[in-house]
Order: C-alpha cells, then structure tokens, then sequence
C-alpha cells in the first residue's frame, strides 16, 4: 500500500456542452434560491402586517368590551321582563283571589 498520493492523476477533459449545461444548472440553481428567498421574505412581511392587524383588532375588542360595561344589556332586560311578568302573575293571582273571597267587587 503506497503512501505517497498520486499527483500525476488528471480529471477527463470535459466537452463544451457538458460545461455549458453545468452552467445552466448553476443558473437555474441560483434563480431557484433567489425565488425560493424571495418568496420567504415576502411571506415574513405579510405574516408581520397579519399580526399588527390582529393586534390593532385585539386592542379595538378590549376597548369596545370597556366601552359598553356600563350598557343595559338585552340578557339583563329579559331577565328583568321575566321577573317582571311574575311579579305581575303574582298580583293578578292574589287579585284573583280576594275576589273569590269577596274582598274585592
């Protein structure tokens, strides 16, 4: 086994059109990385304004949650018709019954 390296080997001469096509891959190559890298930043930026338009609605929700505390809300008057009603039942019913009694004419 030599141990000693082979200087004296040389790599086959290529033929024009092999080297041509190589550099035709390499451009190809490097258009594909320029797109590829082009395409990301493009979709960084896009992400970066989706999330300055989320905060913005995150911030517009908070404030209009703050802004309508203090608003009578349709769940707090169907409650207030509903006891409303019964008390209104209530009174009709004891009416009711002091008429049978003859309280009432």
């Amino acid at each position: 086994m030599p141990t000693e390296r082979d200087d004296s080997y040389t790599a086959p001469a290529r033929s024009a059109v092999e080297r041509h096509f190589q550099t035709f891959v390499g451009v190809v190559m490097v258009a594909l990385l320029f797109w590829i890298f082009n395409s990301v930043q493009d979709l960084t930026v896009k992400v970066a304004v989706q999330n300055l338009n989320i905060q913005i609605l995150s911030k517009t929700i908070e404030k209009l949650s703050v802004d309508t505390d203090d608003r009578y809300r349709s769940t707090e008057a169907k409650r207030d018709f509903y006891i409303r009603d019964a008390e209104i039942n209530d009174i009709k019913k004891r009416i009711t019954n002091l008429e049978r009694r003859g309280y009432v004419r």
